[in-house]
């Protein structure tokens, strides 16, 4: 019996000496060799903030793109993302809009010409949400642009929808190049879908949503999670593309 009880004993200390320690988070934005604390990154968020004309109006988030486990340590690596104030509040995406009719609107490009919902039937509509601040925005914009290219005599509308008002989105325009047709002061069209950006929509010839999802990356081996409401990849989306044209 004593033996017993020194067995268990034995066991119970050599199961507790091997139970890991408590994991630590630090943070990395992008690149950087720098890790930061919780209260480290907080202040890294409060100074960009800060840096906008009117704080007050917008809000600093981390966004986490890829894990790393060190030893007792998990690394989150993203970046950091200014977003509107009035933006929050939604769902990152509404999968409730998928199957279901585009939502009708009244918004005029930075042209001055008005877009007809219905004059588009006929036409797959490759729909953008962001805004000139949107890191992750910038740097999907190549592909966009490409994409634009590819199917240019198609048919297919590629069309940009930013919260902003015109002389915002032709500031920006005059130094990245972006080759949608652009729809400035569109809150209220992106506002349901959800507050996350980029957001890219893809609607059918017959005005039916067939895709919600988030920015695309060029392929899959970035780290970033992919699925079918989050990222796509560059194959994935003119798979897409081509089956709707197909239909």
């Amino acid at each position: 019996m004593n033996l017993k009880i020194s067995l268990l004993s034995l066991l119970l200390s050599f199961t507790i000496a091997i139970l890991p320690a408590q994991t630590d988070t630090l943070y990395q934005i992008g690149n950087s060799i720098e890790r930061l604390t919780a209260t480290e990154l907080e202040g890294k968020l409060l100074l960009v903030k800060n840096n906008e004309s009117d704080p007050e109006e917008w809000v600093a988030q981390f966004k986490v793109t890829q894990e790393l486990q060190e030893n007792n340590t998990l690394v989150q690596i993203g970046g950091i993302h200014l977003i509107p104030l009035e933006m929050l509040g939604g769902a990152p995406l509404m999968p409730d809009y998928l199957n279901k009719p585009m939502p009708s609107f009244e918004l005029v490009d930075i042209y001055g010409k008005k877009f007809d919902l219905t004059a588009a039937s006929g036409k797959v509509l490759f729909i953008n949400f962001w805004f000139t601040r949107c890191p992750p925005c910038i740097v999907e914009m190549p592909y966009l642009n490409d994409l634009q290219e590819m199917y240019a005599g198609q048919d297919v509308e590629f069309l940009s929808f930013a919260p902003e008002q015109e002389i915002e989105i032709n500031r920006f325009l005059e130094r990245f190049e972006f080759n949608f047709r652009h729809f400035p002061g569109a809150l209220n069209l992106i506002k349901p879908f959800g507050a996350s950006y980029p957001k890219n929509i893809l609607v059918d010839k017959n005005g039916i949503i067939r895709h919600i999802g988030g920015g695309i990356v060029r392929s899959a081996g970035a780290g970033i999670p992919l699925s079918e409401k989050h990222e796509l990849t560059w194959d994935a989306v003119r798979d897409k593309l081509d089956m709707l044209l197909n239909q």
